[in-house]
């Protein structure tokens, strides 16, 4: 199975990760995210049920 990997998922790396799964091209348990702050990796991870 593919994977993705998000280095910086702020509001373009979000936006750009909330496509990728809102389209169904690839599962959410197969992508990973990183941010900067706590506050992103939470919003993304609850948001998206993503692997921070």
């Amino acid at each position: 199975m593919k994977k993705i990997g998000f280095i910086g998922a702020g509001n373009m790396g979000g936006a750009i990760l909330g496509g990728i799964v809102n389209s169904g091209i690839i599962d959410n348990e197969h992508v990973i995210a990183s941010a900067k702050s706590d506050k992103t990796l939470e919003r993304i991870k609850n948001e998206y049920k993503v692997n921070v």
